[in-house]
Parts: C-alpha cells; structure tokens; sequence
C-alpha cells in the first residue's frame, strides 16, 4: 500500500497529485511524480507561491472518462505515468505569468511541455518528458483556447505576442525635460 502523505518533495504530498483510482497508483508512477515535483512543481512553487494542483497521475480510467465528457484528456497524456500536473496560483498568478517566467527564466528546468489552458477556467498544464526518452525535453510551451467548441493549441509566444500587437499604444512624449547628449 502507498501511503498518500508521503512528501513528493519539499513542497508537495503525494495527496495532492493522486485524486482518484489510488489501488490503481504504481510504485513507476510515485516515481516519475517525485521528479516532476522536485524538478518543476517546486521551482514553480518557489517563484509564484503555493500552488494547487487540479490533476496530477490519473488512471486510464479516470482519463478515459473525462475524454468521454469532452474535457479535452489526450489518449497519450503524460498524467497517464504520473509525469504531468495541472496547476493553479492560489496567489492569483496567471497561466499566462508562469509561462512567461518559463520562457525567461524558468528555461532551464528540464519541463518538456508547458500549456497555458483556457476551457471554462484558467490552469498550466505542465509535464516532463516519459520515462525512458532520451535527450533534452522539448521546453514547449503552448496556449490552449477553445474556439467553436475545439480545443486549439497554438505556440505560447506567438500567440502572447499577438495578443500584446492588439493593444492600442500612444506615444508619450519623454518626461523630465533633460537632453541626452552622447
């Protein structure tokens, strides 16, 4: 039997990250979560504050289910070996903040997909690579919106950046009334 109040890592229980179908969790899936936790969730933690976790390891039941519903739950799902998290900020940081920090300064935690989602809240989705890859995980970052009832991925920057080119600026003239002289 695993016990559920086992730390994971500094910062979270394995309680936490296993919600549903606990006599289906494997000693491989406590594993892959004890690496997730100390390589990203922490980090995350660290930087933005306590942080929920929605979804962490999920049995193929539990998976299957939720494709059912239409939740989106990809047939390949990293959560499926316990390699992926849905985080929310109890701080009120944004998916949006958490992936601009990965994008910056984050870049070096080995992540291998992080998703800004958007379905009828807000979550970043954030996993690390399959047991058994080698080589550098991806570091992909994504958006996920839903457009005419379809989930639609799209790169994070990108999209970011398009949304910032939206904006209406106005030129200001500069302030201090002082000269720069080279």
């Amino acid at each position: 039997m695993i016990d559920l109040d086992t730390y994971l890592s500094r910062f979270f229980k394995l309680s936490e990250c296993v919600k549903d179908d606990v006599d289906e969790l494997r000693p491989e899936h406590v594993s892959c979560l004890t690496k997730l936790s100390n390589w990203v969730l922490d980090p995350l933690r660290v930087r933005f504050g306590p942080l929920r976790v929605n979804s962490g390891w999920r049995s193929q039941r539990h998976n299957d289910a939720l494709r059912a519903r239409g939740l989106g739950a990809s047939q390949t799902s990293a959560h499926l070996y316990g390699g992926a998290a849905d985080l929310v900020s109890i701080d009120g940081h944004s998916p949006g903040e958490m992936c601009a920090w990965l994008a910056m300064d984050g870049k070096v935690l080995p992540y291998d997909q992080a998703i800004d989602e958007y379905r009828h809240s807000a979550w970043l989705h954030i996993g690390i690579q399959r047991p058994g890859n080698i080589g550098n995980p991806r570091r992909q970052l994504l958006a996920m919106r839903v457009v005419d009832g379809v989930d639609t991925y799209s790169d994070w920057l990108e999209s970011s950046l398009g949304a910032l080119s939206d904006l209406e600026v106005t030129p200001t003239e500069p302030q201090g009334g002082g000269s720069i002289r080279g």
